[in-house]
């Protein structure tokens, strides 16, 4: 039933060419600075698929409880989950709880299922372990291969596989914060949908028009994906060295999205989301492309003697922020970082963007006003949520007249 819903679904939504409009306005958090999985939080946020609290507070670092998983996992499904009205299944400790629809839906789906004893034990925490089974299942995984004494090893084995647990650090056996709750839904979403199984057992997928894969998260939340580097945005312009009108983002091969993004994501490939026209939540650094950091040439330069990794010769080459030749990478002064980028999977770093930061300490915090060796002038993070603290020491850059710190 869900793969045959899903297919209905994607006849809606396949990659016409939407021209994007309008921003979509994401909320803000109190405590946006804590919470490491930005993007990821905040396009669930604009999914409708999860919120703050009344403080306008996040708590990012708050473990994710069995009922409120409960209700995110029922909202993969659809955005109106409801238990069948003759329930097969039932808890005794969940009559009249919030979540007794969702707890309710998911246990008839199979994805979720009691301790036992007739209790379903909503307010306990939930593993990173647990919550990626329950994903796996969600996405068209057997949920009979997550049973048995031998269930947690062949949980992370799918999960890593999946790509669930990309950029996920923690031990999965301990119980989830929110933050990494959010992390972990947005990797499974980006898995292709699942549309059944051929006579040979191999797996067929959703496709669009154009006989490409399509994700979990384009079929059920009816949004078209766009892939690439930004090239720019209001704090930097790599293809003229100025800036874009403010609201604006630029992604190589592609016209202006209006959606808000900060210096953070310039030269970085990220995936962004469009529905109805308007951009859902804000660009996230992409799966798909691999990135690395290095804080001098040298250590460049070791990583691709020692691997199959090299400078691609028509490499763009950035240097804070501007085009540069190649060379200059080797002249780098100190407190300068590189980041390349092998957006398409060949072993070769088709993006390079070195930045050179001055020292300096931050002076007022409104407006955020930092000491140079040359004076004091007012910056910005370079990535939003940042915050910083009176005589806090910062590494600092200035683009387009304006100042940046990290």
């Amino acid at each position: 039933m869900r793969r045959f819903f899903a297919a209905l679904l994607v006849l809606g939504c396949l990659l016409t060419a939407l021209v994007p409009a309008a921003s979509a306005q994401t909320r803000s958090f109190r405590d946006l600075d804590a919470i490491e999985n930005r993007s990821q939080v905040m396009l669930l946020v604009d999914l409708g698929m999860i919120s703050g609290y009344q403080d306008g507070t996040f708590r990012p670092q708050a473990t994710i409880t069995r009922a409120e998983t409960a209700k995110l996992i029922s909202l993969l499904y659809t955005a109106t989950p409801q238990a069948a009205a003759v329930a097969d299944i039932s808890f005794s400790d969940v009559a009249g709880h919030w979540a007794e629809s969702a707890i309710l839906f998911c246990a008839q789906q199979g994805v979720i299922t009691g301790d036992g004893n007739g209790f379903f034990r909503p307010g306990d925490p939930v593993t990173a372990r647990e919550l990626a089974k329950m994903l796996l299942v969600v996405i068209g995984g057997d949920g009979a291969r997550y049973t048995g004494p031998a269930w947690a090893e062949q949980v992370d084995s799918d999960a890593k596989a999946q790509g669930i647990y990309t950029r996920f650090t923690d031990d999965p056996a301990l119980p989830v914060s929110r933050d990494d709750a959010c992390l972990l839904i947005y990797n499974a979403m980006q898995g292709w949908a699942i549309d059944g199984y051929h006579e040979d057992g191999s797996v067929r997928y959703v496709m669009d028009s154009l006989r490409n894969p399509v994700s979990f998260l384009e079929v059920r939340f009816n949004v078209v994906r766009y892939t690439g580097v930004v090239t720019g945005n209001q704090c930097a312009d790599l293809t003229t060295g100025g800036v874009l009108d403010e609201g604006l983002t630029k992604l190589e091969g592609h016209t202006a999205f209006h959606v808000t993004t900060d210096l953070s994501l310039v030269g970085q490939c990220v995936d962004l989301y469009v529905r109805d026209g308007s951009v859902i939540g804000v660009p996230c650094a992409s799966a798909s492309a691999v990135s690395y950091t290095f804080e001098s040439y040298r250590e460049l330069s070791d990583l691709c003697q020692r691997t199959d990794y090299q400078l691609d010769p028509k490499a763009a080459i950035y240097y804070n922020y501007a085009a540069a030749e190649a060379d200059i990478l080797e002249t780098l002064p100190s407190n300068s970082i590189i980041t390349v980028l092998d957006q398409n999977g060949d072993q070769k770093f088709e993006w390079v963007l070195a930045v050179t930061f001055q020292t300096a300490s931050v002076e007022k915090l409104s407006p955020l006003t930092i000491r140079t060796g040359t004076g004091a002038v007012e910056a910005q993070p370079m990535e939003t949520g940042d915050r910083f603290a009176v005589g806090q020491t910062v590494q600092a850059v200035q683009v387009a007249d304006k100042w940046y710190l990290r």
